[in-house]
């Protein structure tokens, strides 16, 4: 039983070494440090995150509409997606452009399915 734990709670490590080298290398993708983030994530933050990447553009209204929230929570979501690099900057009164594509969230799941495929390789060698 032990020897089976283990073999399980290496495999779950080598995912998460590949999701964190993925987005390392992820081009946009930045997560900003302890003193570069201003405020705590909100609760809302990755249910809003899954919504705006349904989107090219995204902006207050449309956060406030999807996640059914006032224009301050609204905003700051926005302004966190922003904190991560997930929405580029404000450009006046025009809506934010959503950096991370379809494509991105595709080759990521391609990465990580190639990554599972070479530990279950290394699995049935063993």
């Amino acid at each position: 039983m032990d020897d089976e734990l283990k073999q399980k709670l290496k495999t779950i490590e080598k995912r998460l070494d590949a999701i964190e080298e993925f987005i390392e290398e992820f081009p946009v993708y930045k997560k900003p440090s302890t003193s570069e983030a201003k405020s705590e994530i909100d609760e809302l933050y990755d249910a809003t995150l899954w919504e705006v990447l349904k989107h090219d553009k995204v902006s207050v209204p449309l956060i406030q509409r999807r996640m059914q929230v006032g224009f301050n929570r609204a905003a700051r979501l926005l302004e966190q997606l922003e904190e991560y690099g997930i929405v580029g900057p404000a450009d006046g009164s025009e809506p934010h452009e959503v950096l991370i594509k379809n494509e991105d969230l595709e080759a990521l799941r391609h990465k990580l399915s190639d990554k599972q495929e070479k530990i279950k390789e290394k699995k049935k060698k063993n």
